[in-house]
């Protein structure tokens, strides 16, 4: 039996922060290697490149949740409801920084 996948849920705003976002929906649930994006990589790479991480990305504004701290805390329920081995959330800090980082 092959190795388990150790999944990160990955959350974040654009291609570039978590790669292209597939859809139909049903695809955006799916574990994939972490090729794209930054997010997905970075730790893959942190980590020496384990043949069995995966990734689940997920873009914020399609998170439940009006306030950013709802999104990632949904985000992190999320990531545990799954059995994820973690969760990455990240926010660009461009715009209305102060609102952001107070929130």
């Amino acid at each position: 039996m092959p190795d388990a996948h150790r999944v990160l849920e990955i959350c974040g705003e654009g291609r570039t922060d978590i790669g292209n976002v597939v859809s139909p929906p049903e695809s955006r649930t799916e574990p994939q290697p972490p090729t794209q994006g930054v997010v997905p990589v970075l730790p893959h790479k942190l980590c020496s490149e384990p043949a069995t991480m995966r990734g689940v990305r997920r873009a914020v504004p399609h998170l439940q949740g009006k306030g950013l701290w709802q999104k990632v805390k949904f985000a992190k329920q999320t990531a545990l409801y799954n059995r994820s081995a973690g969760a990455v959330f990240v926010m660009d800090s461009e715009g209305n920084h102060r609102g952001r980082l107070a929130e």
